[in-house]
């Protein structure tokens, strides 16, 4: 919440009438695998993926409020789409829940583009 206050100039981040974003907050940062993570160096690294702009502008560049910018049919981010791997566990590869898998993303809009076996080995040489 620090960090985003701080990507929008605000100076200090103000809890008045967040009492619920508070619990939330103090419930999630007191987790043992936060409280582990944030006694760690890596939190102590900036945020530094591409998302980390909080609301990266169609341009890429950082959203700002002043001058703002839409997603026009001109702009790179306009109908990109994206892929990924799905994995079924080898247990559960039967016909059924094949048909299952691609009937829940077909009813989400997702198209399975190809489908096929990878060994374990692959898996791990090309980490996917």
């Amino acid at each position: 919440l620090k960090v985003v206050a701080a990507a929008h100039g605000v100076a200090a981040w103000d809890a008045t009438g967040n009492a619920s974003l508070v619990t939330f907050y103090t419930t999630f940062s007191a987790l043992p695998f936060m409280t582990k993570y944030n006694a760690s160096s890596l939190s102590k690294l900036p945020i530094n993926n591409k998302m980390a702009q909080f609301g990266a502008a169609p341009s890429g560049k950082k959203w700002d409020f002043a001058n703002p910018e839409s997603f026009d049919a001109a702009s790179k981010f306009r109908g990109v789409k994206n892929s990924a791997f799905v994995f079924i566990k080898p247990h559960a590869v039967t016909p059924s829940v094949v048909g299952l898998v691609k009937g829940y993303f077909a009813g989400k809009g997702v198209t399975v583009l190809s489908e096929g076996r990878i060994a374990s080995e692959e898996i791990d040489s090309k980490k996917l």
